[in-house]
């Protein structure tokens, strides 16, 4: 999968194995100054990453952990060992990665870290690291034996009436929402939305080629859904979204305003169609990316926090970045208050 980016990102991957068998790996990759694709100063300096400040404390080249749009660190261990061994691999893994960015000179960065990762978190402030809040995601505990049970277990009697608006309004303008269950033969389709959606919010192109729809289904199979909402045979939206151990995590939601998608047809997509499948498959965790946050609380999700974690080489450049975190972390408390 990784051959269908559209630049040479270089990747590193640190695997931990005992008793012959491998316990824990992390997934990490160089982001090399110049690069197009959404970067650590993007995420960590938002509208400011043009300017002298943002010049001066900037991250890159950097040696990171995780992925701009992924929840979770990136940093993976064997789910059926004790505490003890969990965290001594856990240390280890953070010891070669810091090892690897000081001999590189690079900064040392983890993304998208959850409160559920308690471990990982109290290793990498005893590391040194400074970490700032992120933008949280949301998730969705899937505890009804049917759609109908969450629509009527929702609180506001609003909400259920909005919900039902859009599913019969979505089906009356024949919006028919579907999964992909073999590799897709439109990907150039399915590209075209997800990067028109990336460039009309102002972010980087997408990094990948149209072959990543199929390189990804072909390879997670079952792990991966892949649903699109179609309208008069043309493709108007896509989400993609992985699956592990019961969890459900959706890394791409998007409409092409420009050829007739709407709000109703994101709304049923990423919201009521999934909640459905995830009962029918027994996935018991749904969970959405950043933003939104009203809509989503309304409708039964909970804020997860996710926090950025940052090691750059060097005592100035780590006292600068360290106050830097501190301000961004205040301003995203009280934005998300």
């Amino acid at each position: 999968m990784e051959a269908e980016g559209t630049e040479g990102v270089e990747r590193v991957y640190f695997l931990f194995e005992g008793g012959g068998r491998l316990v824990g790996a992390a997934a990490c990759y160089v982001d090399a100054a110049g690069a197009r694709a959404e970067s650590v100063d993007d995420l960590v300096f938002g509208r400011l990453r043009s300017t002298v400040l943002a010049g001066a404390l900037s991250l890159r080249p950097a040696l990171v952990c995780g992925y701009p749009w992924s929840v979770g660190s990136g940093c993976v261990v064997e789910p059926n060992i004790c505490e003890p061994r969990r965290r001594e691999v856990i240390r280890a893994l953070i010891a070669a990665i810091m090892r690897e960015g000081f001999l590189l000179k690079r900064t040392v960065v983890f993304l998208g870290v959850t409160d559920e990762e308690g471990a990982l978190m109290r290793l990498l402030r005893a590391s040194g690291f400074y970490r700032a809040r992120h933008e949280p995601v949301y998730l969705l505990d899937v505890e009804w034996p049917s759609f109908e049970g969450y629509w009527r277990d929702l609180p506001s009697r609003n909400i259920r009436k909005n919900i039902r608006h859009q599913m019969n309004k979505s089906r009356t303008q024949g919006v028919v929402i579907s999964e992909l269950t073999a590799p897709p033969g439109g990907e150039r389709r399915l590209h075209e939305i997800v990067d028109r959606h990336f460039r009309r919010y102002g972010w980087p192109a997408f990094p990948y080629r149209a072959s990543w729809f199929r390189s990804i289904k072909t390879n997670l199979e079952s792990d991966v859904v892949i649903t699109t909402a179609t309208r008069e045979d043309t493709v108007i939206a896509v989400t993609v979204a992985l699956r592990k151990q019961g969890t459900r995590y959706v890394i791409l939601a998007c409409v092409d305003h420009d050829s007739g998608g709407s709000d109703l047809a994101y709304f049923n997509l990423s919201y009521c169609w999934p909640i459905d499948d995830c009962i029918r498959r027994g996935d018991l965790r749904y969970v959405v990316g950043p933003g939104q946050r009203l809509p989503r609380i309304r409708r039964g999700y909970r804020p997860v926090n996710c926090y950025i974690y940052c090691r750059p080489p060097g005592p100035l450049r780590r006292f600068g970045t360290g106050l830097w975190l501190r301000l961004l972390s205040a301003w995203l408390r009280r934005k998300t208050a």
